[in-house]
């Protein structure tokens, strides 16, 4: 055989190893289970939380699974705990992505999401981010990479704001308490803008008192709602939750400020801050909720969730965290099924900003193709105290068309109040 006719097999026999390697790839991106690296707060201040989001996470999963799967493959979760730590949650998902895992959901709270997206996406993976409302995840930290299943500060509060102007429009001092975080300062520019426009509406002028900033898990409230209870505030916009939430009204309780204050708008004192409360939950506090079985009735997804829940617990009240993880979960299911059952990056992308509607516990949702932003319902709940068990009742709930209070999308360009 001459050197040229060796040399023309040889690269002929590479060429068709390449071709094979290709082959297989493809092929295991379309084979065996679908892994899915789920982080999430299972220790530390937030755990409350992030447990429950998991087990909406697990219920997902297992639903998926027992209706046939996505395109024939059973769905499997990596789970990691990212331990309230923003230097921990960027380890967990290295340690997914190291393992082969491109599809991620994290991001529980703003410090998490900016660590976090950056990673996966230098790695050509996919991060579902669960929770957070920061506005810089789908404006200036924007990424084709990253989609959100939780709400934004402004669609949240513009839903408060109009829950406000219906049934507290005679409360117009407010004062903001919240973590002392970026997202949460952004929120705070969020919340005077919202309010003031929505009072405008009405012909009313609504007034601010000084912000209040805590650090997380401090321990001890008591000095900055001395502040708040000698302070002209009528109402409360409040972003302290987890642990802290149960921490902070208990020391508020003993202080009297259920008395001075008229209303509490909270955005993270989840059912299980009642359960922790019992009869002695504020009477006066709305929160909302990413999910709440009661506005649902008849919804087969989250009746089915529900029952599983109940099942599995023996607990009637689950906690609206569970949509937090049950989202994203049928979100990516929904992605690599429209992908042909395929986890190649640019093709679940590629579903997924084609506007195909997937499950979710508050009915089929969609993402916008701008900005990756979940359209759907805003969840509102009122608790009140009451003397049997389990110490607290729903006294009030409602719902609104999320898609009425999205701010319009600007990837990668800073939101400006």
């Amino acid at each position: 055989m001459s050197r040229l006719s060796r040399r023309l097999v040889l690269q002929g026999s590479i060429a068709g190893a390449g071709t094979l390697a290709g082959l297989r790839f493809a092929r295991a991106q379309q084979s065996g289970s679908v892994k899915i690296g789920f982080a999430t707060c299972l220790s530390g201040p937030l755990a409350i939380i992030g447990n429950d989001i998991l087990m909406g996470a697990q219920l997902a999963a297992d639903y998926i699974n027992k209706t046939g799967g996505v395109a024939g493959r059973q769905v499997e979760l990596v789970v990691k705990d990212t331990k309230t730590n923003p230097n921990e949650a960027v380890a967990a998902v290295r340690e997914l992505l190291g393992n082969g895992i491109k599809l991620i959901v994290g991001g529980l709270y703003g410090p998490e999401a900016a660590g976090q997206t950056p990673i996966v996406t230098e790695a050509n993976g996919i991060i579902v981010i669960q929770g957070t409302q920061a506005m810089s995840v789908n404006h200036e930290q924007y990424v084709r990479n990253m989609f959100r299943t939780s709400e934004d500060s402004v669609e949240t509060m513009t839903g408060f704001v109009q829950l406000a102007v219906d049934k507290y429009s005679d409360v117009t001092d407010w004062v903001f308490f919240a973590i002392d975080s970026a997202s949460d300062r952004q929120a705070w520019d969020v919340f005077r803008k919202v309010m003031a426009d929505g009072y405008g509406k009405i012909g009313k002028q609504v007034k601010f008192i000084e912000p209040i900033w805590v650090k997380i898990g401090a321990g001890d409230f008591r000095n900055q709602l001395s502040t708040i209870i000698s302070s002209p505030a009528q109402g409360i916009y409040s972003l302290v939750y987890g642990s802290d939430g149960i921490t902070c009204y208990t020391q508020a309780r003993a202080m009297g400020l259920q008395n001075k204050i008229k209303v509490i708008f909270d955005s993270g004192n989840e059912i299980g801050f009642a359960k922790a409360m019992k009869q002695n939950v504020p009477p006066n506090m709305w929160v909302t909720t990413p999910w709440y079985h009661g506005l649902y009735p008849g919804n087969s997804v989250s009746d089915a969730i529900y029952q599983a829940y109940v099942a599995k617990t023996g607990d009637k009240i689950p906690q609206g965290w569970l949509q937090f993880g049950a989202a994203p979960i049928f979100a990516l299911a929904k992605g690599v099924e429209t992908a042909g059952g395929s986890t190649e990056t640019d093709r679940v992308i590629t579903a997924l900003e084609s506007g195909a509607t997937f499950d979710t516990l508050k009915g089929p949702s969609r993402f916008r193709k701008d900005d990756h932003q979940m359209v759907a319902d805003l969840n509102y709940i009122q608790y009140a105290p009451m003397p049997e068990d389990p110490g607290f009742k729903i006294a009030q709930m409602i719902k609104y068309d999320g898609a009425k209070y999205l701010e319009p999308p600007s990837p990668g360009k800073a939101y400006i109040p």
